[in-house]
């Protein structure tokens, strides 16, 4: 059982925003779609579930755009799996590599309650890597 691309795009998005959280305006749903290559009328649907789940939160303006609502640390991907609804589902592995590493590390940790935060998920990709900069 492996993670839908609803919920791995979620994810992607988020870490985008963890990323960025020092930026007071949030980041456009655009600019992730153009950095990520996905597909933005998609992430918007997405966004809209996230904030009904109290993930993200919008800003107001003309160089509005979201931030997460809580600390990277206290976003599970539990908390992400609910709040998006239609995560888990078999599926075949992604070809581009991140995206594998992001759908074993999460499907193996699904065994362990779900417990992975947002930031953790960060951090282990990133000690792996050495690098954030992944292509999705």
């Amino acid at each position: 059982m492996i993670l839908s691309n609803k919920c791995l795009y979620a994810i992607i998005a988020l870490i985008e925003l963890a990323l960025n959280r020092d930026n007071p305006n949030g980041t456009t749903i655009k600019k992730i779609s153009q950095k990520r290559m996905l597909p933005e009328k998609f992430l918007r649907q997405l966004f809209l579930a996230m904030k009904q789940a109290g993930l993200v939160e919008s800003v107001r303006g003309a160089g509005g755009g979201y931030r997460l609502k809580k600390d990277p640390i206290q976003i599970s991907m539990l908390d992400v799996i609910e709040g998006i609804g239609g995560c888990i589902k078999p599926r075949e592995i992604h070809k581009d590599p991140t995206a594998t590493f992001i759908l074993n590390t999460i499907s193996k940790r699904m065994s362990e309650a779900l417990n992975i935060s947002l930031l953790q998920l960060i951090e282990e990709y990133t000690a792996l890597s050495g690098e954030i900069n992944y292509n999705i």
